[in-house]
């Protein structure tokens, strides 16, 4: 499987691209007063408004740095049985893509019910990287908060 490799409060992680639509240099957003600190606003994609969260905030309590390597992955994401949703993801470094067998990942051996998007782990010559399900994103904010009460698909 494909992955984008991107870095969030220093630490290495992996996006799955089946869940990626594109990748887009880093833009202007819109904040969102009164909103938890992870979602760092929203952005004029092809016209209509897109909600941003920070990766960075969301994993490491702090925000992403603004680097010529900082990206919004726009993410296509399913939570249950619910409608695919198009959401931004701001990470760090997401330069690069890797590709991993499924044996090359691993479970890694503690339960994470807070954090249930943190998946499994692979290794390379520099280190950990964990796996990001991009299907759990959506737990950690109210969706309606996001995309409001209707039906978005």
């Amino acid at each position: 499987m494909l992955y984008l490799l991107c870095t969030l409060g220093g630490e290495r992680y992996l996006l799955p691209t089946r869940a990626v639509v594109e990748v887009l240099p880093l833009a202007a957003l819109r904040p969102l007063p009164h909103a938890p600190a992870c979602v760092a606003g929203l952005m004029d994609y092809r016209g209509h408004p897109l909600p941003v969260l920070d990766l960075c905030q969301l994993l490491a309590d702090g925000p992403c740095a603004q680097r010529l390597s900082s990206r919004i992955v726009v993410a296509r994401l399913r939570d249950g049985d619910g409608p695919a949703r198009e959401l931004g993801l701001l990470v760090e470094r997401a330069t690069e893509t890797l590709k991993l067998s499924p044996e090359e990942l691993r479970d890694p051996g503690i339960a994470q019910t807070d954090a249930a998007y943190l998946g499994r782990i692979a290794r390379d010559t520099q280190g950990l990287l964990q796996e990001i399900d991009t299907a759990h994103i959506l737990g950690r904010v109210d969706e309606r908060l996001l995309f409001g009460t209707d039906d978005v698909a």
